[in-house]
């Protein structure tokens, strides 16, 4: 719930050099702090020929990290109805 609500405020504050998508996030620290049972892996997802982890410092949302298995980093985010959690 807590990271729900930090998501809505999330403003992105830098990029991964290697030229993938991943990002560096800012959220309004004056939201509840949420607990992470796997910090900083709060939230992972898989994608065909990688995925995606949302991290958390210290209870707030800090990056959202895309990897792949492939030689080339992947150039933009997947589709929505390509990502599988659980």
């Amino acid at each position: 719930m807590e990271l729900r609500a930090q998501a809505a405020t999330a403003r992105v504050t830098g990029r991964c050099g290697c030229g993938c998508p991943s990002i560096n996030l800012e959220v309004d620290r004056t939201l509840p702090v949420a607990v992470v049972a796997d910090a900083p892996v709060a939230v992972e997802a898989d994608v065909p020929g990688g995925g995606l982890i949302v991290f958390a410092e210290e209870g707030h949302l800090s990056c959202l990290e895309y990897w792949s298995t492939g030689d080339e980093p992947p150039a933009a985010f997947p589709p929505p109805d390509r990502i599988r959690v659980g």
